[in-house]
């Protein structure tokens, strides 16, 4: 890193239906910020049975994994910067299509391969 502002991602958790949370605790951090591009937005969404993934924008949308909501790994990016990003699978004759919903001026049709960050 060269030294840049950093911003991290943290958890919080509710007990009573989400009138009221608890932080939790930094689950991402680091992430290198510069020239106004932010770390932000994050969009968790299930992968498959026991795979969890966010999608974080504010700036180059970056992906990550976990299997447990509190160990992230980082799993790949995209070149597209945009805020508000939404991720979700449409179901088609072929099993289905992962949507990427680029903070509602376009989006992205394809597979999710989550292993190599595709």
């Amino acid at each position: 890193m060269d030294g840049g502002p950093h911003q991290d991602q943290w958890m919080a958790y509710s007990l009573d239906g989400g009138m009221s949370f608890i932080k939790y605790k930094r689950i991402i951090g680091g992430a290198e910020v510069e020239n106004g591009i932010t770390f932000r937005d994050p969009k968790v969404f299930k992968v498959q049975d026991g795979v969890w993934g966010i999608l974080v924008g504010g700036g180059q949308f970056r992906f990550y994994t976990s299997t447990d909501l509190k160990v992230w790994e980082f799993a790949g990016d995209m070149p597209i910067y945009a805020e508000c990003p939404d991720i979700y699978k449409l179901s088609t004759d072929g099993g289905g299509k992962w949507v990427i919903n680029v903070g509602g001026i376009g989006y992205v049709v394809g597979d999710l391969s989550y292993n190599e960050g595709e």
